[in-house]
């Protein structure tokens, strides 16, 4: 199996044949199609340690077609420490394809001190929305001073369209998470930066606050779900409906029996006492797929006609409300509200194939949110391994940069106990989130909220 094509890279560099670039392209290639890990790194150190136009060349092509993440990050890696090829890359970033664009992104991400300001500079001026994400978040990873007015650039051009989507946000978080300062007008950023941006040091900033964990910005009239704010104008909603999704989330129902390890066991400590019809209305509706439909369709009711939405519920098999986004017209979120309403919980839980579900349902595609409250299984017996499945998505994700936004029930029942399979959950929850630049929320039961008198 074959990713890329070498001979473009010989005659670069005047060096023994043996060690030419195109042949370590090409044992490269070979070894990457092998899967033999120890010698595809070791050629990507060695071309790493090169540090010069040619050898960053092979890296930056290889780096670009579809290889499997863990040599992807080592090539990424090994650019960004090669100091010498500045004016290589940047040349790339002015005439590269977006995809080569983003690598050099990736690449300017992980390195160290100055270097780099310009690369970003040029990211966030590109023409392409996918790269002008790339370099947002690559300002929020560096924090350099040279990227303020580079970002005050962009964030006017984004007022001046009509509709804010969520790089309008992001571009405003970056600004404040450099600077410590958080205004609305174009015109406040600049008169601010005039002022302060000579001998300005985002590490005295950073250092004299204490760390804030990432929220998620919206308008004023966006829906949120579970206190999220739905800024996206293109979103997927993924929502688990495997079995775990029927147990109830309220644990203090007289007569229902504890929650405890019911993830795990399918069962948990014996009531004392009987259900009352009452209480089994109240324990329908604080089953967990209960609360997330609650969610969901207060989203639906409450998005604007310029959101391009899908749902896709999961359980040992994908169900998509729709084969590719839709505009939420009036229309559209009533036939959605139905479906959703329809929704029934079995079977196990599919991860993997629900997010690649999702990124294929539309290519301009920018945020999904996920909710979830199981380990993933397929097979409903066997925990897969979660590290291979976050590869899968940086690797589905890398020339997109789609946040996931991710949700997991709150493994602290009212009784005390601790569902520590939740918790094992939504540790793979948090990491997802974490990266892809979303964030990782709690689902929590609201104590002083009642079921309504026709719910049933």
């Amino acid at each position: 199996m074959t990713w890329f094509g070498v001979g473009v890279i010989a005659g670069l560099l005047a060096i023994a044949p043996a060690e030419s670039p195109s042949k370590l392209s090409a044992d490269l290639e070979r070894a990457i199609a092998a899967g033999e890990d120890e010698a595809a790194i070791g050629i990507v150190r060695k071309l790493g340690d090169r540090n010069e136009p040619g050898a960053a060349e092979v890296l930056l092509s290889i780096a670009q077609k579809g290889i499997p993440e863990r040599y992807y990050r080592e090539c990424v890696a090994a650019l960004a420490r090669m100091e010498a090829c500045g004016e290589f890359l940047q040349k790339e970033m002015a005439r590269g394809k977006p995809e080569r664009k983003i690598v050099i992104l990736h690449v300017t991400a992980k390195m160290t001190g100055a270097r780099g300001g310009d690369l970003i500079a040029a990211g966030l001026a590109d023409k392409n929305a996918f790269v002008q994400r790339l370099a947002v978040e690559a300002t929020r990873v560096r924090k350099l001073a040279a990227t303020v007015p580079p970002l005050i650039d962009l964030l006017q051009t984004l007022l001046r369209a009509k509709v804010r989507d969520v790089l309008y946000y992001d571009v405003r978080d970056a600004l404040t998470e450099i600077t410590g300062q958080d205004f609305d007008a174009v015109e406040d950023w600049r008169n601010w930066w005039e002022a302060n941006g000579k001998g300005f040091d985002p590490k005295k900033v950073e250092e004299g606050r204490t760390k804030v964990e990432r929220k998620v910005r919206g308008g004023k009239t966006d829906p949120t779900f579970f206190g999220v704010p739905i800024a996206s104008k293109n979103a997927v909603f993924v929502i688990d409906v495997s079995g775990s999704m029927l147990l109830v989330q309220k644990d203090d129902i007289p007569g229902l029996t504890e929650v405890g390890d019911q993830d795990k066991h399918g069962e948990g400590k014996p009531p004392e006492e009987k259900l009352t019809p009452e209480n089994e209305r109240l324990a329908r509706y604080w089953m967990r797929i209960e609360m997330a439909k609650r969610a969901l369709l207060k989203v639906l009711s409450g998005l604007s006609a310029d959101t391009r939405f899908n749902i896709i519920a999961f359980h040992s098999q994908t169900v998509p409300y729709k084969k590719g986004s839709q505009i939420a017209s009036p229309a559209t979120r009533k036939t959605a509200d139905a479906w959703v309403r329809g929704l029934q919980a079995k079977l196990h839980t599919n991860t993997l194939d629900a997010l690649e579900a999702a990124f294929q349902s539309d290519p301009g595609l920018n945020t999904i949110y996920f909710l979830s409250d199981g380990i993933p299984m397929k097979d409903g017996v066997n925990a897969e391994p979660t590290g291979p499945i976050l590869d899968r998505v940086l690797e589905i994700n890398r020339y997109r940069s789609v946040k996931i936004h991710t949700f997991g029930f709150y493994p602290i029942m009212f009784r005390g106990g601790v569902a520590e399979e939740l918790e094992k959950a939504n540790q793979f929850l948090k990491a997802l989130a974490e990266k892809t630049g979303g964030t990782f929320t709690y689902m929590k039961v609201d104590p002083n909220e009642k079921p309504p008198p026709d719910f049933k």
